[in-house]
Formats: C-alpha cells, sequence, structure tokens
C-alpha cells in the first residue's frame, strides 16, 4: 500500500471494530484501489491485511474489489433513474408506483432497490444482505399500502 501514515492509521482503526470482512474492505477500498494503481499485487495487499488481522484470500479479496466497484459504478446511473421516473407523467400514484415496480424490477442490488424506492443509500449501505433485503421489503410494503389505497 502507499507508504502514507493516515491508511495506516485508518486500516488499524478499521481492524479493531467488529464488522464483517466485506465491512472492512469497503471502508478501506479507496486505498486498497490506490495501492493496486501502484501496481501493488493482489497477493501483497492480503499480506498485508493479514499483518493488520483481516484473514482474506486472494480470490475474497478479488470478488469483494469487483462487487465494490460494480456498486459504485451504479451509483451515477441513480440519478438518471430517478429524474426519469419523476418526468413522467402519471395520472395517479397506483401508475407511479406500477411504474416503480417495473423499475426495480430491474435492478439485481438490494441497495439500489432501496434507493429507487426513496430510501436513503447511507442508511441501507453499512447493513447485513439479510437486513437490506428486509429493508427493501418493509419499504415495499410500506409504498404498496400507500398506493393500493390510490388504485
Amino acid at each position: 500500500m502507499p507508504k502514507n501514515n493516515e491508511n495506516l492509521e485508518q486500516l488499524d482503526l478499521i481492524t479493531h471494530r467488529p464488522s464483517s470482512k466485506y465491512q472492512k474492505i469497503l471502508a478501506l477500498f479507496d486505498t486498497i484501489q490506490q495501492a493496486t494503481e501502484h501496481r501493488l499485487s493482489i497477493g501483497h495487499i492480503v499480506n498485508l491485511l493479514k499483518q493488520h488481522n483481516i484473514s482474506i484470500s486472494e480470490n475474497t479479496l478479488r470478488v469483494y474489489l469487483y462487487r465494490i466497484r460494480k456498486k459504485r459504478g451504479s451509483k451515477a446511473n441513480e440519478v438518471k433513474r430517478k429524474e426519469e421516473l419523476r418526468e413522467e407523467q402519471f395520472q395517479t400514484g397506483f401508475e407511479y408506483w406500477k411504474a416503480l415496480l417495473k423499475q426495480i424490477s430491474y435492478e439485481k442490488e438490494d441497495i439500489e432497490r432501496y434507493v429507487l424506492l426513496g430510501g436513503e443509500r447511507g442508511d441501507i449501505e453499512s447493513k447485513t444482505i439479510s437486513e437490506q433485503r428486509m429493508m427493501v421489503t418493509l419499504l415495499k410494503i410500506k409504498l404498496s399500502n400507500k398506493y393500493k389505497s390510490e388504485g
């Protein structure tokens, strides 16, 4: 990793928090990204992480980095999708609800579904996958009840 005391301090803070490996890698993503841009191998990064009590395989790290990059890439599209939904003129809230359900059916990630439903990204990002699914389901139920009464 780049020889930067701030990055090492960040790593020390993160490794002492009780969280999943994915959340730790997510918190360190920018630092890891810089290290890969400086041509540090995944194997070397894994060794550095192990020195800081984050035991992770090279393959798992690759998968986590891929997922994070994929999610971050979709953030730019999120604003565009929200604007497109708002621009359409719906006669009733129920028509809006049907269009919204169609839109979220195309999303693979629960975080993206939650945001499209009107939830805040920050509220769901740090949750486990099962908690994310529950949050999406509860928000869908809440909105469904609201719009069904109009339809």
